[in-house]
């Protein structure tokens, strides 16, 4: 089971953080920091678009801004304001298959093997630091996306693992620190079990898109 999470923006930084994060910038990676011109997706928490924003505006490798050094979900990918990826469900999955190349160099993903299986509301604030997160995330589960097939990206992706279910339990029962917070959010909802007892027929499972508020 491969696990991506894209993330549409619910959340715009005020000028007085910005201000702050300016003087603070120099110290990231560079090629992270430019990242952040990219435009995102702005909806509210019922997924309604509202415009789009900047990274910089709406804000894990140890160049990664937010929640550095993390183990997540396979791949991360945030929609861009442009026609291809501000369409909901077909969007999203294209971002999917830009992302997933951009951060571990797979690049035989289709669309149709990308499937959206559902909406979650997720925040949190990084302690003691300017950034956070505070997103409306799709979950996007795929199949075969095996280590030997990887080239992943340095400035992306400090390691890479595959596990079983059991595996995952036991590790992030025994580590949870070392996950970011969305994952250990996520967990706790038990989605990751049902989804792999069912991998093998997952385009057959039914999905409730109803928006999930992860608390």
């Amino acid at each position: 089971l491969d696990f991506t999470v894209t993330a549409r923006q619910c959340s715009i930084n005020n000028t007085e953080r910005m201000q702050r994060a300016n003087v603070i910038l120099p110290k990231y990676d560079p090629v992270q920091v430019g990242y952040l011109s990219e435009k995102c997706i702005a909806v509210d928490e019922d997924d309604q678009i509202i415009g789009e924003v900047t990274k910089m505006d709406a804000h894990r490798v140890e160049t990664c801004i937010t929640f550095p050094c993390l183990w997540a979900n396979t791949c991360c990918s945030h929609p861009l304001f442009t026609a291809g990826e501000r369409t909901g469900a077909t969007g999203v999955i294209a971002a999917v298959v830009r992302k997933i190349e951009h951060e571990l160099g797979f690049v035989d993903l289709e669309p149709e093997e990308c499937h959206v299986m559902g909406r979650f509301l997720y925040k949190a604030v990084e302690a003691n630091s300017l950034w956070g997160e505070h997103e409306l995330d799709y979950a996007v589960v795929t199949r075969n996306v095996s280590l030997d097939r990887l080239v992943p990206n340095p400035q992306e992706v400090s390691d890479i693992r595959a596990v079983d279910e059991k595996e995952l339990t036991d590790w992030i029962t025994s580590e949870s620190p070392s996950f970011s917070p969305w994952f250990r959010l996520f967990y706790r909802l038990r989605f990751l079990s049902e989804w792999w007892s069912n991998i093998d027929h997952i385009e057959n499972l039914p999905v409730d898109l109803s928006i999930i508020r992860m608390t």
